[in-house]
């Protein structure tokens, strides 16, 4: 069995059953404030510009080029965001075993987790 990230495990569920692992959480101008001349935005490079009139532009023009200019005026943004796994199994029915785990966080720390199985992969959150 081999241990994957939540997002891969996440993405394999929602492969496996024909359905989408990502959803657009729309947010609009004034979630975003304007900080030192620019908007403050904490989000993946993986998000969409809509403006007035309905027309859609990239969040990044390029790596590390933020489209600050369709960042100036618009109606609202999409990010891009994964579902969580309980917003999966509802969505698709699946049963998935879980088991309590220790996830080590380093310098001899650990908290109790849970250990989600699907077929041959595993997450541990």
């Amino acid at each position: 069995m081999k241990e994957v990230l939540t997002h891969e495990f996440i993405q394999r569920i929602a492969s496996d059953f024909g359905v989408n692992s990502e959803y657009k959480d729309k947010r609009y101008i004034d979630d975003f404030p304007i900080v030192n001349g620019k908007r403050k935005i904490n989000s993946s490079s993986h998000s969409i510009i809509v403006d007035n009139e309905g027309n859609e532009f990239p969040y990044m023009k390029m790596i590390n080029q933020r489209n600050d200019e369709k960042l100036q005026d618009f109606n609202y943004i999409y990010l891009i965001r994964t579902k969580s796994i309980s917003e999966i199994v509802t969505e698709t029915g699946v049963e998935l075993k879980t088991q309590k785990c220790k996830i080590c966080e380093g310098g001899g720390w650990h908290t109790n987790g849970t250990r989600y199985i699907y077929k041959d992969i595993y997450c541990e959150i």
